[in-house]
């Protein structure tokens, strides 16, 4: 989300200010290896004798991410045009 107002100081200069928050409603985002174990995105072609497989064989990656991150980012910044 982004608000942003523009203020004129001469003809051509204009200063600009801002306001962004990343993730303002704080809901928990899916991420991939967030603990670094690379246990969500190791994919697995063979069974335990080492043949080929069709499918996956690594019960951990399902297609989603395993773990979840929060937080929010607000940013406040001030921009000069000339």
């Amino acid at each position: 989300m982004s608000l942003y107002k523009n203020f004129k100081v001469r003809e051509k200069q204009k200063i600009q200010l801002r306001f962004e928050a990343f993730n303002f409603l704080n809901h928990p985002l899916p991420e991939f290896n967030a603990t670094g174990n690379n246990a969500d995105v190791q994919l697995k072609f063979s069974d335990a004798n080492g043949n080929l497989t069709q499918t996956n064989q690594n019960e951990n990656t399902t297609g989603k991410p395993l773990y979840t991150v929060n937080r929010r980012v607000i940013e406040f910044a001030i921009r000069f045009m000339f």
